[in-house]
């Protein structure tokens, strides 16, 4: 199905093209713009028109429709999933589109005719890719922990009662001369005296 606008735009016609970016906003910086490596925003179409009552000097064509009922259409072809194809032949627009926002203006002593602005969008089909999958038959496929070994006497020790540093030294570490390493590494912990620990502190082994 065609539908001709009766009346050419009036006033004028606006593309909107805009581009694709993300603002972050940086501490004591402000904000920065990072472009989008890939993709684009939806260019727009909007126009004002009026839908006469009836024919008048100012239509492209005297057999128009009722104002009522090209609104009606409008307004399905804005809900239905499907684009409709817009083409404005000066302009050399031949696009598939969507009709985003139709809104109406009916002003005083012209109830007859409708005042309408239309905002189409381009219509993109979105591509979906597939990765490929593969199979590997019936062979067996091994996980490998590649996670880094860890030194089980490394990490945390939360002292016990009667535990000293020599004694935990000689426990994690294996010897308990080695308690001069607990020690330095647990100072503020411990505070000034390596000989006095108590129940409860959470200690860097």
């Amino acid at each position: 199905m065609f539908f001709h606008f009766p009346v050419n735009p009036i006033d004028s016609l606006t593309i909107n093209r805009s581009k694709k970016f993300e603002t972050v906003d940086l501490i004591n910086f402000g904000e920065v713009d990072f472009s989008s490596p890939c993709g684009k925003k939806i260019k727009e179409i909007s126009f004002n028109t009026i839908l006469p009552g009836r024919p008048d000097s100012f239509c492209r064509y005297l057999d128009i429709h009722k104002a009522e009922d090209t609104i009606k259409k409008l307004e399905q072809w804005m809900e239905q999933k499907e684009p409709i194809r817009l083409v404005i032949t000066r302009l050399n627009i031949n696009e598939l589109v969507i009709i985003s926002e139709l809104p109406e203006d009916i002003r005083a002593g012209e109830s007859d005719d409708k005042y309408i602005t239309l905002t189409f969008r381009v219509y993109r089909e979105p591509k979906i890719e597939s990765l490929p999958v593969i199979s590997n038959g019936s062979k067996q496929v091994q996980l490998k922990n590649n996670r880094p070994k860890r030194n089980s006497a490394s990490g945390g020790y939360i002292v016990k009662p009667g535990d000293t540093l020599y004694k935990i030294a000689k426990s994690k570490l294996g010897k308990g001369s080695k308690w001069k390493i607990i020690y330095n590494k647990n100072k503020n912990v411990i505070g000034k005296n390596p000989n006095i620990v108590y129940p409860g502190m959470r200690l860097i082994i």
